[in-house]
């Protein structure tokens, strides 16, 4: 069977002919005087950091790759080993030691916690102010138990707020299934590094299709589970009444052993008392009085 509570699933290559163009690498205008050239600097600097097509496709190592798609954000370690991220403690168990998804690596989207780390959100006045995680987000926490080794964390755009996957602190991730065109977000990071081969899954959010559009954009799987069906304890906030935990994969293999390693057997509170809501048959009528 599939994984439990699932509401969609977006199979790769849906939508690339579709997507919009990667907007050229110049800074927006800004200001004049001293606070507008370095806004300016700044700007063109983010972009610089951005994902680089040429690059990527001339790249030979995974670091070179890595550093051609801009899927990672440069905050946070990057380690194949998983050494970097501690010990199995911080993940509540034996992190990278056997389990359903062992020999398999992942990275997480920078608005899980991750132990040792500081969550960004994709705005720097928030990773400014972000004291450092003393624990896994359980998403992330509940992965590394299966025997999942974490990667990095990765791009996203600014507060989760936008389908685009552009990011102006930080640049855009590069589409490896269409390097000239947008990547797709809020997720963005997380789809381009599958996408790439970088990591053989990773963690992401879903609150209007933040899982689902990249997916689709970058040519591979995606799962939304339910509202309430994953646990976004320790993950920074859109809108929570929407928001959920989401994988992505590049086979439905992996799609599913991820997925159900992440939502476990039993669903949240949330998605056993879900909210209801009586409206009044005439309250728009009245409301409109």
């Amino acid at each position: 069977g599939g994984v439990c509570g699932c509401a969609a699933a977006i199979g790769s290559g849906g939508g690339i002919r579709q997507m919009r163009r990667r907007a050229p690498l110049r800074a927006p205008r800004v200001g004049g005087g001293i606070a507008g050239a370095r806004a300016r600097e700044a700007s063109a600097s983010a972009m610089a950091r951005g994902g680089d097509a040429q690059g990527f496709a001339a790249a030979r190592t995974w670091e070179e790759r890595a550093a051609a798609t801009g899927a990672f954000v440069e905050h946070a370690p990057l380690d194949r080993s998983g050494e970097a991220y501690g010990d199995g403690d911080a993940a509540g168990g034996d992190a990278g030691t056997g389990g359903a998804l062992a020999g398999l690596s992942f990275a997480a989207k920078d608005l899980f916690d991750v132990a040792g780390t500081r969550t960004g959100f994709g705005n720097p006045t928030w990773l400014e102010r972000s004291a450092e995680a003393a624990a896994d987000a359980p998403a992330v926490a509940a992965l590394r138990r299966a025997g999942a080794v974490l990667v990095g964390k990765t791009e996203m755009d600014e507060l989760a707020y936008s389908l685009n996957g552009e990011n102006a602190h930080y640049g855009t991730p590069l589409n490896p299934a269409a390097p000239d065109r947008i990547p797709g977000g809020s997720s963005s990071g997380s789809a381009s590094a599958v996408a790439a081969g970088l990591v053989d899954f990773s963690l992401g959010s879903d609150t209007g299709g933040s899982v689902r559009v990249p997916a689709s954009f970058c040519g591979i799987y995606g799962l939304r589970p339910t509202h309430g069906r994953g646990d976004l304890a320790a993950a920074a906030p859109l809108a929570p009444s929407f928001d959920t935990p989401g994988i992505f994969a590049r086979d439905a293999k992996t799609l599913r052993a991820a997925s159900l390693a992440m939502l476990g057997s039993e669903p949240t509170a949330a998605a056993r008392s879900p909210t209801r809501w009586l409206v009044a048959a005439d309250a728009v009528e009245l409301a409109e009085q």
